[in-house]
């Protein structure tokens, strides 16, 4: 049988607002080891109603661009920081995230 996926524990997030990008920031408790890491999030992701159209992947972050009903957003994961955020350039698509979170 394969092995259950262990959910993101988000505890909160902050959000903020430049004139050409609005970036909201999740705080992850016990964030999963980063070669795991992909199918948690993958996992949150569709389960507040994104779909993912990429996967990218570099050293150090991974990144997965979305569709909100017709709306882009990315969300990045970076492993220095262990910093997971919503990243749009567009407030339509910020307020709808910061709505379904």
């Amino acid at each position: 049988m394969g092995q259950s996926v262990q959910p993101l524990n988000i505890q909160a997030y902050s959000s903020q607002e430049s004139t050409n990008e609005y970036i909201i920031e999740l705080q992850v408790t016990s964030p999963p080891d980063w070669d795991e890491l992909q199918q948690p999030v993958e996992a949150f992701l569709i389960q507040n109603g994104f779909s993912i159209v990429e996967f990218m992947y570099g050293a150090d972050r991974f990144t997965w661009r979305l569709d909100l009903a017709g709306l882009t957003a990315q969300f990045h994961v970076e492993l220095l920081t262990t910093s997971f955020w919503f990243e749009t350039d567009d407030k339509v698509t910020y307020n709808a995230i910061k709505l379904g979170l």
